[in-house]
């Protein structure tokens, strides 16, 4: 009989057939590891599988790493992985395999090495004390032995002279550099992997439409009216079946009643329009109404919030407003200021007068749109998105999602994509933020690209020919006016 490295044999494909064959997890574990060639991942680079063989048959085999499946630990070097074939046991195969770890352990220098296992009184027969108890990669406890070396001063004398060279050392730190650096990459693809699943994860929950809570089978007694039935509701008045004390959050639900939002409803929209605005927009076209809070009604309790927010309720703290002062240099100074801008205004308005009557009704509509976008970004919003249903419904009616969408299904979801940009812009202007108004934009994109399953890129697209089209109906709207007006003078 011989102890063998496995890693250091030309038979490698013979041994892991042979190792195939134990009946022990650990042992199925070990050829799953060699086989697919993450051994050295998995317990260290350094590691070695010894094999304790007799011809072609294998005996005993086992582990000398740097890991095992006690983790983490500074505890190094372990014996892992120990298994004697069942037609050998008895004959104490094992104290061989102890032999090879010593000799390996001397020529390292390591005074010890560490075993993992759940058996008790059997590593006591080769020399191995109890150390402690500790917990496994799985969370089961361990009992942790250590067997310890004794060395002479000969033989550690003799250690040290067969010690590498300089350039034998550059390679060790080499090697350890490129270890560390792969570490490092591991690391990074198993956040990329993590990344992938919660993305992956996040996006199933976004396209599953919400579940509501399951049909009560109990025959309930309608606390109200005394009905007896069997469901969540009452048949007769709507009383739920389920009625408890007051408690602090019904009183909040019935103080929002008051505004129309005390449904669950609300809450769940204003959720899924921040998260999932499309899929929630096409759940409530397919018939989940219910389950939503109405389009229209939302829209005017954004828009009230919004202007609310508008009057002077905000988050943030502006040092550089103007503060009060006595002092009479800055008064006149913004008094100067003040008729500087006046001056400009008249002047304005003078060459304002001068252009054709084209350009200063184009002006004039330019400075109402931007005007209502600085002061009412969500009216802004549904007037811009109506006034563009017209060709953008030409564009998304038979979109892959909804191959027949009909044009009041289509209002409905421009509503929906309003008040999904009214949230981020609220939320933005409530707590001075850009990045929230920049995202209102954004989910506009979103929005019809989850409801209608186009890209971005292609819905990006259909919106600049909508605005292509729209300012082209505006103007010939425009010029069209003129020509009345003008006609109704010559008239009169």
């Amino acid at each position: 009989m011989e102890v063998i490295s496995f890693h250091e044999n030309d038979r490698q494909d013979h041994w892991l057939e042979e190792i195939k064959r134990s009946d022990w997890k650990p042992g199925v574990f070990l050829y799953e590891l060699l086989s697919q060639g993450t051994f050295f991942d998995t317990v260290g680079e350094d590691s070695k599988v010894l094999l304790l063989i007799d011809g072609d048959e294998l005996i005993s085999y086992c582990t000398y790493a740097q890991k095992d499946d006690i983790q983490p630990t500074e505890l190094t070097p372990w014996m892992g992985f120990v298994y004697t074939f069942p037609e050998h046991r008895g004959h104490r195969y094992v104290e061989l395999l102890f032999k090879e770890i010593e000799r390996l352990a001397h020529e390292e220098q390591v005074p010890q090495v560490y075993i993992s296992t759940n058996l008790s009184g059997l590593y006591e027969k080769y020399g191995c004390e109890f150390l402690t108890e500790m917990n496994d990669l799985e969370g089961n406890p361990s009992r942790v032995y250590v067997k310890k070396f004794d060395f002479t001063e000969n033989d550690i004398k003799e250690t040290e002279d067969q010690a590498p060279e300089e350039a034998e050392n550059l390679e060790t730190k080499e090697k350890n550099k490129k270890r560390g650096i792969k570490k490092i990459l591991n690391y990074l693809t198993s956040i990329k992997k993590k990344w992938a699943v919660m993305k992956r994860a996040f996006h199933i929950w976004q396209i599953t439409p919400p579940k509501l809570a399951p049909l009560s089978e109990s025959i309930h007694e309608c606390s109200s009216c005394g009905t007896e039935y069997q469901g969540n509701y009452c048949p007769r008045c709507g009383q739920s079946s389920t009625v408890d004390r007051f408690s602090f959050k019904k009183a909040l639900q019935h103080f929002l009643d008051v505004w129309g939002m005390g449904n669950r409803s609300m809450f769940r929209s204003l959720r899924d329009l921040m998260l999932r605005p499309g899929y929630m927009i096409r759940d409530y076209l397919s018939g989940m109404q219910s389950a939503y809070f109405p389009p229209f009604k939302m829209f005017f309790i954004l828009l009230t919030f919004f202007i609310i927010i508008e009057q002077g309720i905000k988050l943030d703290v502006d040092s550089t407003a103007p503060q009060p002062t006595d002092n009479q240099t800055e008064i006149v100074e913004q008094e100067k200021e003040i008729a500087k801008q006046e001056a400009s205004r008249v002047i304005e308005v003078e060459t304002e007068q001068q252009k054709p009557p084209l350009y200063k009704l184009g002006f004039r509509f330019a400075k109402i749109m931007m005007a209502l976008w600085e002061k009412n970004p969500a009216i802004f919003s549904l007037l811009t998105l109506i006034l563009f249903s017209w060709p953008l419904y030409f564009f998304l009616r038979r979109s892959p999602n909804i191959p027949d969408l009909r044009f009041s299904e289509f209002i409905v979801a421009i509503v929906y994509t309003s008040n999904s940009f009214s949230i981020f812009s609220m939320i933005g202007n409530l707590f001075n933020l850009e990045i929230f108004k920049i995202l209102s934009v954004f989910m506009i994109f979103v929005a019809l690209s989850q409801f209608s399953g186009y890209k971005k890129r292609r819905i990006l697209g259909y919106l600049f020919l909508t605005l292509i089209i729209s300012i082209f109906t505006l103007t010939l709207l425009a010029m069209g006016g003129i020509g009345i007006s003008a006609l109704l003078v010559s008239e009169g």
